[in-house]
């Protein structure tokens, strides 16, 4: 299942909400949340808000998956659950 939401970095500097792809954590398949984001957008250990059409969720980025030109594919989990 994939999500699509927006999100706000904590930081100051950015005000405007960015689009993002949202992966919930999958126990059968043995994988963590992630999101899928421009890259260098988000780094390890910041908090964001993100935003989809059932609600809002407060993460923090974990480590970068994958990466290409375009992407990153981050780990993230819920600051409440680490």
């Amino acid at each position: 299942m994939v999500v699509p939401a927006v999100y706000k970095p904590d930081q100051p500097d950015r005000v405007a909400p960015e689009p993002i792809l949202f992966f919930p954590e999958m126990p059968a398949q043995k994988r963590a949340p992630a999101v899928v984001a421009p890259p260098n957008r988000l780094r390890s250990n910041e908090s964001f808000s993100l935003r989809h059409r059932r609600g809002r969720l407060e993460l923090r980025a974990s480590r970068v998956i994958e990466k290409t030109p375009s992407v990153e594919l981050i780990e993230v989990f819920t600051p409440h659950t680490a």
